[in-house]
């Protein structure tokens, strides 16, 4: 499948109802928020996968490959480290539902990010999706400080293959779900980028929801 231009009537639901530590974010209600399970709308234009996340990852065009010498072979991604927040995990293969919405992972699964089967592989042209909780019912989860990552800071990426990725993080931001900016986050890029999305913002009590996203932006180092 080619790579996808990411619709601006993706609607972005709730990821997660969770914590993020940082200056920047508003003042939570606890540490231990289970993970909910609310999923993510995906694109009209965008094929669904079964609920186990068992799609075939989306290749990029051969155009846009061979603009991209950065770009590396197709090899599905098994984990992800972030050095200067002592964080990682292996991944979990996240596919979709029939009513087109992104599987996000349950609360048992917290402490593993997943990577979107729908959205491009780590190193193909395009911005592969990668999301996570922050808290459980147990506490911090997977992306418990991913709020307080750096511009400039790495992100790595193991593919199954055996190669590692490094990604330099060049944008951080907080952002209410109800204006979501879907073509920034999941619009066409000319390189190999990801986005590492987690829940963040105001506790929303009555409906037992966080408000914001918290999204990072990355490309593939050199």
């Amino acid at each position: 499948m080619k790579n996808r231009t990411r619709a601006q009537t993706i609607a972005i639901g709730v990821l997660c109802a969770c914590l993020v530590l940082g200056g920047v974010i508003a003042i939570i209600w606890g540490t231990h928020r289970p993970a909910h399970t609310d999923a993510i709308a995906l694109p009209a234009s965008q094929s669904s996968a079964s609920s186990t996340g068992s799609s075939t990852p989306s290749a990029p065009s051969t155009s846009s490959a061979a603009n991209s010498p950065a770009a590396v072979p197709l090899s599905p991604p098994s984990k992800i480290s972030i050095p200067s927040l002592n964080e990682g995990s292996t991944l979990l293969m996240l596919g979709a539902t029939a009513n087109r919405q992104i599987v996000v992972p349950d609360d048992q699964h917290a402490d593993q990010a997943g990577w979107f089967t729908g959205s491009p592989t780590p190193g193909a042209v395009g911005p592969a999706t990668i999301v996570g909780h922050v808290t459980s019912s147990r506490g911090g989860a997977v992306f418990y400080h991913l709020a307080q990552i750096k511009n400039g800071a790495a992100v790595t990426v193991t593919l199954k293959n055996g190669k590692t990725l490094t990604f330099d993080v060049y944008r951080v931001t907080s952002v209410s779900k109800d204006a979501f900016p879907t073509q920034a986050v999941y619009g066409n890029t000319t390189d190999p980028e990801l986005r590492l999305i987690t829940c963040g913002g105001s506790f929303d009590s009555a409906t037992g929801h966080f408000r914001n996203n918290t999204v990072v932006y990355a490309r593939l180092a050199a």
